[in-house]
Parts: structure tokens; C-alpha cells; sequence
């Protein structure tokens, strides 16, 4: 199984119930993908829409709503799109426990080099650890990268997309971290440079911490409505806001370099090397 996301924790699972030898390998350092290592929280698609929605969803899934629930980690959200919201590190915990009781066998921090073909049969994998490479041959290979890696690197078919969507107020965010984070963390770090881990701890917490709060209210917001409207909204609100403070508040000044100040910086950068 290529990819520990809940899919190809699902596949290995039951897989291993069914008396299979099962190898789980992932490029993340933990099981769990998406669902466990990016504040996900939610499961969509368990239930069926609407008032009196009816459960739609089996197998694997049955199983982390029923032991989750037992432990009070699972709360259901119903309205017009019915969802459940989960606690992430337990569900990791519920993870971790239920592939080392199935027998499953675990490789991770590997990634993906080359994809052995014999016969129009993927025969073998080579990747690529911290501790030297790895080559894994099997009967059967399930590819649950996410992005079709296995697919892609054994040169099958697949589809990819010529034109998609693309969530431009979600691209305004994310360009506004990137710089507005590195910004922040240069700034603080040539003022003060004893408080490099401070001034990046901060900023993760802070980047975490307010999107989880925003997280919340675009689920307020939108948790009722059929479309994405409500939260691209919400997001595209928060980044005209964002960039606003950016330009009209932070504080600006013009900073002069003068020719003996960079012979300076030229001579001490020579010492260095």
C-alpha cells in the first residue's frame, strides 16, 4: 500500500483481515495523512445530506465512528450537509493501534524513486529512506498516494486535468503567508537574533491558531448552505483585510546603504569563506 491516508490505511486494514501480508509505506514520518497531520477534523460523505440524513458509508469507517465515539472524540454536526467532526490525535492513536493489531507492517519516511514493470504488472518498488534505499517486491500493489505517484512513476494511464478550478481567495492566502510569515520571522530574528526559535514558534502558533479559529467560523458560516459561497467570502473578506493592514498600517522606512558599509559587508563575507 502506497500512501498512508485513510485509504490506504482502509486498504491495508482489511486487506490484512483477510489474511494478507501487508507492507504500509508513506513518505510522512506518521500514519494518518490528511485526515491525522493537516487539522482536517471533519468526515464528509459519511452521511447522507439533508434532515433526516441516512448513513451511506461502511467498513473501516464503521469502525473509527463506533471506537471514537465510545472515548467521546467524534461529534456530529447535522443540517443541510451532515458531517462529523473528530479529534485528530485520536484518531491517530485509533490508527496506530488497529495497524499494529492487524499485523500490518509499516515503512515509513520513504519515498517513492522507481516503479518496476515486468509484463504490464507493477513487479517491484524501489524508494529511497534516511537509512539507504529500499526495494519492496509483492503480488499486489495498491496505489493510495493521493495523487496517483505509483500510477504516474510505472507509466499506466492516468488522467490529469487539463483545466480545473482554481480557488483564487485561497491562493491570496496562502501567497499573504508566505510572505507576510517570512517577513515577520526576518524581522524579528535581525533584531533580536537569540530569539530565532521564539520568533518562529510564534508565528506557527499563531498560524495555526488563528486558522483554526477561522476554520470554525467559515463551519458556522457555511455549515448550512449547499454551495461554497459563504466561506469564499469569509476568506476573501479576511485577505482584502490582511492585505490592507499590509499596506496602509505595518510602518514603512528607507533604508541607505552606503558604499563603505558594503565594502564592509564584501571584506568580513570574504573572511567567512
Amino acid at each position: 500500500m502506497v500512501g498512508s491516508g485513510i485509504a490506504g490505511v482502509s486498504a491495508a486494514i482489511e486487506a490484512a483481515r483477510l489474511g494478507r501480508k501487508v507492507l504500509l509505506i508513506d513518505g510522512l514520518p506518521v500514519l494518518g495523512g490528511q485526515a491525522v497531520n493537516s487539522i482536517v477534523g471533519t468526515i464528509c460523505g459519511m452521511f447522507s445530506n439533508g434532515n433526516d440524513g441516512y448513513q451511506v458509508t461502511y467498513g473501516i469507517a464503521e469502525d473509527i465512528i463506533r471506537d471514537l465515539s465510545a472515548t467521546g472524540a467524534i461529534h456530529y454536526r447535522q443540517g443541510v450537509n451532515n458531517i462529523i467532526i473528530y479529534d485528530e490525535v485520536a484518531l491517530g492513536r485509533w490508527i496506530e493501534k488497529t495497524i499494529h493489531e492487524a499485523g500490518v507492517d509499516v515503512l515509513l519516511g520513504a519515498v517513492l524513486r522507481e516503479v518496476e514493470v515486468r509484463d504490464r504488472r507493477i513487479s517491484a518498488l524501489n524508494l529511497a529512506t534516511r537509512y539507504g534505499d529500499v526495494r519492496v517486491e509483492a503480488t499486489g500493489f495498491v496505489d493510495a498516494s493521493g495523487d496517483a505517484a505509483l500510477v504516474w512513476q510505472a507509466g499506466f494511464p492516468c488522467r490529469v486535468p487539463a483545466d480545473g478550478p482554481v480557488f483564487g481567495t485561497q491562493m491570496v492566502v496562502m501567497v499573504g503567508n508566505a510572505f507576510v510569515m517570512a517577513n515577520s520571522a526576518a524581522g524579528a530574528i535581525s533584531v533580536r537574533p537569540e530569539a530565532a526559535g521564539t520568533a518562529s514558534g510564534a508565528m506557527g502558533f499563531l498560524q495555526m491558531g488563528i486558522g483554526s479559529l477561522v476554520s470554525q467560523f467559515g463551519a458556522y458560516l457555511g455549515g448550512h448552505s449547499t454551495t461554497t459561497l459563504p466561506l469564499t467570502s469569509a476568506i476573501f473578506v479576511l485577505s482584502i483585510a490582511c492585505a490592507s493592514t499590509m499596506v496602509f498600517l505595518v510602518p514603512r522606512r528607507t533604508v541607505v546603504v552606503s558604499e563603505e558599509l558594503m565594502e564592509k559587508a564584501e571584506e568580513e563575507e570574504s573572511g567567512m569563506l
